[in-house]
């Protein structure tokens, strides 16, 4: 039975694959099944919370590759390091705020289909996303008393992804940060997997097209 390995490349395109096979993999695939779905998903009326669901999704798999490691029971960890390297930021607390939207978006929309009472969306802000905190008698951010609101704007959270996501294809195929591309290539081949042998399916191809 055949089916596509991605929407543009067949299993043939990684069975001796180069290194630029693999990215043109990986590009597909993320472009095909999460960025372009999110942005459809954008241009829809009442659909912004659904691409809040792919779209977070990014953060904690990107360090994946980046860091050519596992997240397994580190998934927060990698998502802080993910959303930090999208949104790099020089002011104190992005940490903490990365961690908030762990909670209070990823978590809320992965476990319960729902963003936290504490988030809200908005398509007007001109940041992509409003993280407010209490303050102490001197005016200082009290980082460690919790989120008093988050507010995101879906638009230019796709954005800033769209255009990480962008620049590190790019340089993955400028093949210059060899480091980098190890990373990547640990990352994807352990994705892949061995492609080499057929996956089983335990019926025939015309049971499975209900031909019989």
């Amino acid at each position: 039975m055949e089916y596509n390995l991605s929407p543009s490349f067949k299993h043939d395109k990684i069975e001796a694959p180069s290194f630029s096979d693999l990215v043109d993999v990986f590009e597909d695939i993320w472009l095909h099944h999460l960025l372009n779905p999110a942005k459809i998903l954008l241009d829809h009326q009442h659909c912004e919370v659904a691409a809040l669901s792919l779209l977070s999704t990014y953060f904690e798999s990107i360090e994946c590759y980046i860091s050519g490691a596992k997240s397994e029971g580190k998934s927060k960890k990698f998502f802080i390091q993910g959303f930090c390297r999208v949104f790099s930021s020089n002011l104190n607390g992005i940490e903490v705020a990365a961690g908030h939207f762990y909670k209070h978006v990823r978590c809320g929309l992965a476990h319960e289909a729902m963003l936290s009472h504490k988030v809200t969306f908005s398509p007007s802000s001109v940041h992509a996303i409003y993280a407010t905190y209490r303050k102490d008698n001197k005016g200082n951010l009290i980082l460690n008393s919790g989120v008093t609101s988050i507010v995101v704007n879906p638009h230019l959270i796709f954005s800033a992804i769209n255009n990480h996501f962008r620049q590190y294809v790019v340089t993955l195929r400028q093949g210059e940060d060899k480091q980098v591309m190890s990373n990547f290539e640990k990352t994807i081949t352990r994705v892949l997997g061995d492609q080499s042998e057929e996956l089983i399916i335990g019926v025939t191809e015309e049971e499975f097209l209900g031909k019989l």
